[in-house]
């Protein structure tokens, strides 16, 4: 552009300065902390001035989003940054505005910081000093790591549009079909968890008819018009085991459009895994959930701390 002088020169000027107003306003306002929402080059620590925390993704879906969100509330207490990679599951899944890392380097040579037990809560998690930069693993199973920072964690565990669109579509259908509207009704989904539950050597646990049952009644007795959506990797199980003469869906999509689905009700019904705990955190509500998730003396018994892995409000029946 180009600025002319003599009888325009003072016009000029002032639109020049409007320019240089307007470019510095693109560029750099209104301020705000960017430092965790940006995505690292070949060199990720030297865009940061406090610590990193790298999350570790191990296991399926559900472990994922465990390892995610205590990572996440292990930093926010901190006032540290998060890097996950940018080609993670969950950041396909969720609306996660984090660090996404391209650079597999950085966190691969970062100290590993591990917990003692997969669903007990390890206090000594936290007990680092923060301008340094670590991974966290390994499973990471208690809401205690989170929970201090439940809502900004839940701006982030928020499904994409397509998947969320699925969902309610798949829940408009069931409304249909029973001609009722969805402020008349009350929803409970259920995730039912067999497959590699079943013949297990490590003590997991799964399920039993009859628990579900006490779980089915439980919502009964409480609400009117109450629809029952099922998911389950063993539906033909679920479908035989599930008690009669109730309202009752059977999902069977992806375990994206699964979870969403499920997290779309009003309450949920747990049986035993890490899916399950996430669709119930997800949905809010009233949770039951399955109190004898171990075989006693096993494995799994001795690395699961009940209360450190289930909310006290959440409804145990064994």
């Amino acid at each position: 552009m180009l600025f002319t002088y003599g009888k325009n020169r003072r016009k000029d000027i002032t639109i020049y300065s409007i320019c240089c107003a307007v470019i510095f306003w693109i560029s750099f306002g209104p301020v705000k902390k960017t430092l965790h929402w940006t995505m690292l080059d070949n060199s990720p620590r030297g865009k940061f001035n406090e610590g990193v925390l790298c999350a570790e993704f191990v296991g399926g879906f559900g472990n994922h989003i465990f390892q995610f969100a205590s990572t996440f509330g292990i930093a926010k207490s901190k006032n540290m940054t998060v890097i996950i990679k940018s080609d993670s599951f969950l950041s396909k899944v969720f609306k996660i505005n984090v660090t996404f890392s391209k650079n597999e380097k950085f966190c691969k040579q970062q100290k590993s910081r591990n917990e003692k037990y997969p669903a007990t809560y390890d206090p000594s998690l936290r007990q680092f000093n923060s301008s340094n930069s670590f991974r966290l693993g390994t499973y990471l199973q208690s809401w205690k790591y989170f929970d201090e920072h439940e809502n900004a964690l839940r701006n982030h565990l928020t499904f994409r549009g397509h998947i969320i669109k699925t969902a309610t579509n798949i829940i408009k259908q069931i409304l249909t079909k029973y001609s009722i509207s969805r402020a008349n009704v009350t929803l409970v989904g259920v995730h039912i968890r067999r497959g590699d539950m079943v013949n297990n050597k490590q003590g997991f646990a799964v399920a039993t008819p009859e628990y579900l049952s006490k779980a089915v009644d439980y919502f009964l007795n409480k609400y009117k018009n109450v629809i029952f959506i099922v998911a389950s990797n063993g539906l033909e199980w679920a479908k035989q085991n599930m008690p009669g003469n109730i309202r009752v869906e059977y999902v069977h999509e992806k375990r994206t459009i699964d979870m969403a689905t499920l997290s779309s009700c009003d309450h949920t019904i747990m049986t035993v895994g890490t899916f399950s705990w996430w669709c119930a955190w997800l949905a809010g509500g009233e949770v039951v959930y399955f109190s004898r998730p171990a075989v006693k003396g096993t494995w799994w018994d001795k690395r699961i701390n009940m209360r450190d892995h289930f909310y006290s409000h959440w409804i145990g029946i064994p």
